[in-house]
């Protein structure tokens, strides 16, 4: 297996939503039916990062899919 930057984002993206939602949990910030609206947008934001940095020449699908995807993983 090799380590690209599409996997890098993927597992950045996957540690900030477990963080965040962590973070929301322990502390209430939010009712637990809401977070996957918190991963979804966590996913959508690192997506237009990774096409607005031109990361790995993805397109703006790929990068807000492979994100979202990554943040829903977690």
């Amino acid at each position: 297996m090799q380590i690209t930057v599409v996997s890098i984002v993927g597992l950045v993206t996957t540690i900030l939503t477990y963080f965040f939602g962590w973070i929301a949990k322990k502390f209430n910030l939010m009712e637990a039916n809401l977070l996957p609206v918190q991963n979804g947008l966590i996913g959508i934001a690192s997506g237009f990062l990774c096409y607005a940095l031109g990361l790995d020449g993805m397109d703006l699908t790929t990068s807000l899919i492979t994100c979202l995807m990554a943040s829903y993983a977690a």
